[in-house]
C-alpha cells in the first residue's frame, strides 16, 4: 500500500481469499507452522490427497501471521511502531552485516527494533496449531471479517470431472463427506437413485443444508453406497469490511497503516457488483 500497488481494499480482499483458504484448511488444527516450515521439501512439495488435513501451508499462514504480528505491534505501541521497523531493522542488523538470523533471535530483534516483546505471540503462532483470530487486530483499524452472505451446500470434497466421471480428489476431515465415508478417488455414480455424470458438483447444489441424500459410487472397481447430509460452510467466502461507526482512534489507526488513506474510502466486492 506504501508503494501504490494496492489500495486498502484490494488489500483487504487478498486477506479475505487467504483467511478464507486457511479456514478451510482442516491441517492448520495438525501441524504448527515452525513444523511446516522446517518439514517443506519432505511434505509441502509432495502433496497427497490428505494434505489439506495434515498440513498447513507455511507461506499462507505465514503471510497472516506476519499480518497479525504488524497489528499487534501497531496496538501495543499506539501506532508508533510496526512491522515496518522490524524488516529494516533485521536488514541492519543480519544481512548488511553479512550474516543470517538465528532461530531464536527474531523475538529479541523485534523487541529491539520495537519496544515491544513478542515472545508469547510467536510462542503461540509459530508454535500453536490454533485457527487464527482476526478479530482484534481488524478491530484495531476499524474493520471486520464478516461471514458468507448466504447459506450454501457444502460437503467437504474436492470434485474433478475425469472423463465425464465425478471422482473424488480430497475429502476435508471435518466434513459432511468423510462423515459419509466418502474417500479420495471415489467415482460417484448416482446421488438419490439418479445417475451423476461430469456434474456432481452441480447437482448437490439442487440439495438443501441439512437434507440426507443416498449416494453409490465405485471404489476401485467395488460399489458402495450410503447416505450423506449436506451441510454449511461457515468460512466459505469471508470479506473483510469496515465496521459502521469506526471511533477517531479506529480512523486515524486506519490511516497510520494505510499511509494516509481513509476508511471511507474503503471499497467492498458488493459495490461492484450491478444493480
Amino acid at each position: 500500500m506504501r508503494a501504490g500497488c494496492y489500495d486498502p481494499s484490494d488489500h483487504g480482499r487478498f486477506l479475505g481469499k487467504h483467511i478464507t483458504e486457511e479456514r478451510n484448511r482442516p491441517g492448520h488444527r495438525v501441524q504448527n507452522l515452525g513444523d511446516s516450515s522446517f518439514d517443506t521439501w519432505i511434505k509441502l512439495y509432495r502433496p497427497t490427497s490428505d494434505t489439506l488435513n495434515s498440513q498447513t501451508n507455511y507461506y499462507q499462514r505465514g503471510a497472516l501471521v506476519a499480518f497479525l504480528l504488524d497489528m499487534y505491534i501497531r496496538r501495543e505501541s499506539d501506532d508508533e511502531r510496526s512491522l515496518d521497523d522490524f524488516m529494516r531493522h533485521m536488514w541492519a542488523e543480519t544481512f548488511k552485516k553479512g550474516r543470517g538470523v538465528e532461530e531464536d533471535e527474531i523475538g529479541a530483534l523485534v523487541e529491539a527494533a520495537t519496544g515491544i516483546s513478542v515472545s508469547d505471540f510467536l510462542e503461540q503462532h509459530i508454535l500453536g496449531t490454533h485457527t487464527l483470530d482476526f478479530d482484534d487486530a481488524l478491530a484495531h483499524v476499524g474493520l471486520y471479517l464478516r461471514g458468507p452472505k448466504k447459506e450454501t451446500p457444502f460437503v467437504g470434497a474436492t470434485i474433478r470431472d475425469d472423463r465425464g466421471d465425478s471422482r473424488l480428489e480430497r475429502i476435508r476431515i471435518d466434513g459432511p463427506a468423510h462423515a459419509a465415508g466418502w474417500m479420495a478417488e471415489d467415482v460417484i455414480v448416482a446421488i438419490d437413485g439418479h445417475r451423476v455424470r461430469g456434474d456432481l458438483t452441480k447437482r448437490l447444489e439442487l440439495h438443501e443444508p441439512g437434507e440426507t441424500v443416498s449416494w453409490t459410487a465405485f471404489r476401485r472397481d467395488r460399489l458402495v453406497d450410503g447416505t450423506i447430509e449436506v451441510g454449511v460452510n461457515p468460512n466459505a467466502k469471508l470479506e473483510i469490511l469496515p465496521v459502521d461507526s469506526p471511533s477517531d482512534a479506529q480512523q486515524a489507526a486506519f490511516r497510520a497503516w494505510t499511509h494516509g488513506r481513509e476508511l471511507d474510502d474503503w471499497k467492498s466486492e458488493t459495490d461492484d457488483d450491478p444493480a
